[in-house]
């Protein structure tokens, strides 16, 4: 499926604008994860 690209890009702003933040670790083996956070 292709993208635009922007997916990333557009959650990282509205987790900021909520306080919150994104991470993104990438493994050797492939394997890529994602970390969001909130303040409650």
């Amino acid at each position: 499926m292709k993208g635009t690209g922007l997916g990333l890009s557009i959650i990282k702003r509205i987790l900021r604008e909520h306080y919150g933040d994104i991470e993104l670790v990438s493994s050797k083996s492939g394997e890529t994860i994602f970390r969001f956070w909130l303040p409650l």
